[in-house]
């Protein structure tokens, strides 16, 4: 199984153009698409959501995740391989919450480099075609080279801002509901939100967070649109309140 992950969205060609990429060289292998609309140009925050979704994805699963501004750039093309998953981006910052969080990680830089790769279409030129190789069990033996971890940074387990807004409106914030007591008040947008233990106990008109499906504190309005209420974007920032 081959897993998408990107913010390239679905009105433009990029992602068709990636599972071409991935099906001609492994046809056969099933190709899922999990999200398109990871935070843009933001591995920071993407990587905190792949590390949240990281339990739903089968073990054994290749995963490409592209989210890349310094496409182009002497950035390395790598694979993160765990006990679970094999991870195939750029190197970015997009996979250190997955790594930190993994029992065991190895990393590689991808040597193939295409004649006729782009300089701005890695995803396709260089990732798909390396992923493909990998789930179909083809891969040549110099397709990687073994390579120094990259620099894990400071803020890596969890970040206090917004980091995902869903269709609803919902606000997702980078932080881990277990490092919260359950009663904690936390300030967004300069309101003090407590917590319910469900979206369907939240009081209409009220905001209110909770621990989501993927472990993450969410910020939500019952029946209603909290990024909108509180006019937040993807980078507000959460405190204790």
């Amino acid at each position: 199984m081959i897993v998408l992950c990107s913010d390239f969205g679905t009105t433009d060609a990029y992602v068709g153009q990636l599972k071409l990429a991935l099906t001609r060289i492994a046809p056969q292998i099933n190709v899922i698409d999990l999200c398109h609309h990871l935070p843009m140009f933001s591995p920071r925050n993407a990587a905190h959501l792949l590390a949240a979704w990281t339990p739903d994805i089968p073990t054994g699963a290749v995963i490409v995740a592209v989210v890349d501004p310094g496409v182009g750039s002497t950035r390395r093309p790598i694979v993160l391989r765990t006990p679970t998953h094999t991870w195939v981006g750029p190197d970015n910052g997009l996979f250190n919450v997955v790594a930190r969080r993994a029992p065991a990680a190895a990393w590689f830089e991808i040597q193939r480099r295409p004649s006729t790769c782009s300089s701005s279409f890695h995803g396709r030129d260089i990732f798909a075609p390396a992923a493909a190789q990998l789930a179909a069990g083809t891969a040549a033996e110099h397709l990687l080279l073994s390579c120094d971890a990259p620099d894990m940074g400071d803020e890596i387990d969890e970040i206090w801002e917004i980091i995902y807004i869903d269709h609803y409106g919902n606000a997702i914030s980078g932080i881990r509901a277990t490092s919260l007591p359950k009663d904690a008040r936390l300030m967004l947008a300069e309101r003090k939100i407590s917590s319910v233990r469900t979206y369907s106990e939240g009081a209409e008109g009220i905001e209110f967070w909770f621990e989501n499906s993927n472990g993450l504190v969410e910020f939500a309005l019952y029946r209603g649109n909290i990024s909108r209420r509180l006019d937040i974007n993807i980078g507000a920032r959460v405190e204790l309140g």
